[in-house]
């Protein structure tokens, strides 16, 4: 399946370039493409920093793994 995925953006990839160049300027496809890669990397962070925070909050609270510091019984009345 990945390497399926693959060959097909492989392909596709430089289709829907053509095609879409045939329709907007070379600054505009590549303006398109910056705003993506910007996007994309928003996500990641905040993806990213959710789930640190996350960790950091049950590590705060003792719902943590038992070695990580601060997971200590007696420490569950956190309140959110």
């Amino acid at each position: 399946l990945s390497r399926l995925a693959y060959d097909l953006e492989s392909l596709a990839s430089p289709a829907l370039a053509a095609a879409l160049l045939t329709v907007l300027s070379f600054h505009e496809l590549f303006l398109g493409t910056v705003a993506g890669f910007l996007f994309s990397a928003a996500l990641v962070v905040t993806t990213s920093c959710r789930r640190r925070i996350q960790l950091r909050r049950r590590v705060r609270c003792g719902t943590g793994p038992p070695w990580a510091p601060g997971s200590l019984p007696g420490r569950r009345n956190c309140g959110g």
